[in-house]
């Protein structure tokens, strides 16, 4: 009778004490038996975390590296295994297919739509959206083809394992046009992930929709949290037109309350006369497109604020006294003479309901009415996931379709690569200042004795703060000098060195000081926090500055 010895391992050190122990086992055995190893993954979790504890990320951000990981302790297993005299076979688990099953059916295509519903969604937000994709289904049935919108869909940052549900909406008829927004035309601050990328995205979506589907007309921005009435799809566009090409329904609060004083300072305006009238509402606004006055006064305005930072999200502001495309918005519209008067409810639309998706995703499932792949087959996403996704822009695409600007800034060339290209360049970056004051003494002794300890220091300070060979310091300086008088800045910026013995910093070193250290030097809570977002960057190599000089503006930017 033949015996089997199945050991369930991965890469830990008990791990490698149960294959000691079916070894020594399988020696002992008296008749015949062989040995299977199977690799598995979070079989033995560090201690003080819960038992398979990676098993919640296989799903999620964490797969990508831990299928890499998987790999190297599959190679190592291999090889402790062969120090045994037995005749085992490692079995590497394969990874399971996804979950297809498609149940909605796509109707079939207009010539014409009537109008064009824009949304947009990162990886946080993607079983908001799905909730949203179907409340929209469930409506088409109630229409004619020629007479439901167009969906239209933006990907403004998801992760790799969600893009097959991306897909599975086109498929199964949720989605008509599903489109990748490309974050390399646009200023790096509009990458969702940082503060929520201060939502200037959305004004950059609108503008390119509204030259990308001009033809209809009526264009709709609609947040993925919202839900929709087969009233408000068969009386928006004439609302739309009726208010002269542009409807938004009231938001909370008045704009004294949401709008910065930079945003007024931004346009030149006094915020006395904008003060009560009430906001415009971000989650939901119409335009005509077909309206020349609308693109004029609204659509290109504010696409235009939401390129520059100080317009959109000026020094100073945030989500307590802000609400960066909701305030310019609804200052645009009321300077153009538009008004949000009325709420979300009398135009038979409701917003902000995401907070359910899942039970009403997990309800849809039970009555054998949700497709999958979907998000309720993957575990919920966490802030520090979309952190991880921020550090690692490549997971944003399938393996075989990462940009290629993005992947020269992810493998930048060697160092022997540069050396040849870059030889004056580094002459340069190289000069001592001690060698070229002893040449000068030498040479000219009348002007070598001007040249004292207290010239040659300050001669040594202005070098460093003009030295681009440190440009985690340049960046650093620029930073803290960023809209204050020189004098101040310079102030906080000898506070700063004064934190660290009045040498400049390593990125480890700033990492290694708190929020609230660095801003006893006189940096704003927002300048401290970039100084240690720019320092992390360093510290995990995800900026290359030796590849500075071969990358374009928008290269370094992205970066």
């Amino acid at each position: 009778m033949d015996f089997r010895i199945v050991v369930a391992v991965d890469g830990s050190n008990g791990s490698k004490k149960a294959i000691e122990y079916a070894a020594d086992l399988y020696s002992r055995c008296a008749c015949s038996c062989k040995i299977e190893i199977l690799y598995c993954v979070g079989i033995n979790p560090p201690k003080g975390t819960t038992a398979l504890h990676l098993l919640s990320g296989l799903d999620r951000i964490n797969n990508i590296e831990i299928k890499q990981e998987a790999m190297e302790e599959v190679a190592e297993l291999k090889k402790f295994i062969t120090q045994f005299n037995i005749k085992a076979i490692l079995l590497e688990n394969k990874e399971a297919e996804p979950l297809v099953k498609h149940v909605t059916k796509p109707y079939p295509k207009p010539n014409s739509y009537p109008f064009t519903i824009v949304t947009a969604s990162s990886a946080n937000h993607l079983c908001s959206l799905e909730n949203f994709l179907y409340s929209l289904y469930d409506l088409r049935s109630q229409f004619k083809p020629s007479e439901f919108p167009r969906i239209v869909v933006y990907n403004i940052g998801m992760n790799r394992t969600q893009l097959p549900i991306l897909d599975q909406f086109v498929e199964t008829g949720l989605v008509d046009d599903l489109v990748t927004f490309d974050y390399f035309k646009y200023p790096r601050f509009w990458d969702v992930a940082i503060n929520a990328g201060e939502y200037a995205w959305k004004t950059g979506i609108v503008h390119e929709a509204s030259e990308r589907y001009a033809e209809n007309g009526i264009l709709v921005w609609l947040d993925a949290g919202n839900i929709v009435t087969p009233e408000f799809i068969k009386s928006i566009p004439t609302v739309i037109r009726k208010g002269g090409g542009f409807w938004s329904p009231r938001s909370s609060k008045a704009m004294k309350d949401w709008t910065h004083p930079g945003m007024y300072e931004y346009f030149n305006a006094d915020p006395k006369a904008y003060a009560r009238n009430g906001n415009c509402n971000g989650a939901a606004i119409g335009f005509d497109v077909s309206n020349k006055n609308v693109m004029k006064q609204l659509i290109e305005p504010w696409y235009q604020c939401g390129l520059d930072k100080n317009c959109i999200a000026p020094p100073g502001s945030s989500r307590e006294n802000h609400r960066q495309d909701q305030a310019a918005l609804t200052f645009l519209a009321y300077r153009a003479g538009f008004s949000c008067m009325k709420s979300p409810n009398y135009y038979k639309l409701q917003t902000h309901r995401d907070h359910s998706c899942r039970s009403e995703l997990m309800a849809l499932d039970l009555q054998e009415k949700l497709n999958h792949p979907s998000s309720i087959d993957y575990p919920k996403w966490y802030g520090s996931n979309t952190l991880q996704l921020y550090h690692h822009p490549e997971w944003r695409y399938p393996e075989d379709k990462v940009p290629e600007q993005l992947k020269r800034i992810l493998n930048p060339p060697s160092t022997d690569q540069l050396a040849s290209e870059h030889t004056q360049y580094d002459l340069l970056r190289k000069f001592e200042v001690s060698k070229a004051v002893e040449h000068i003494k030498l040479h000219d002794p009348k002007l070598g004795a001007y040249l004292t300890k207290e010239v040659i220091a300050d001669f040594k300070l202005r070098l460093e703060n003009a030295d681009g060979s440190n440009p985690f310091r340049s960046l650093t300086r620029s930073i803290i000098y960023q809209q204050i008088h020189g004098k101040a800045a310079a102030s906080i910026y000898n506070k700063f060195l004064k934190l660290f013995d009045d040498t400049f910093p390593t990125p480890s070193q700033v990492l290694a000081k708190t929020v609230e250290e660095l801003r006893s030097a006189g940096l704003s809570a927002r300048k401290a926090d970039s100084i240690r977002d720019l320092a992390e960057k360093f510290n995990k190599n995800l900026i290359t500055p030796e590849c500075f000089d071969k990358m374009s503006d928008q290269e370094i930017s992205a970066q």
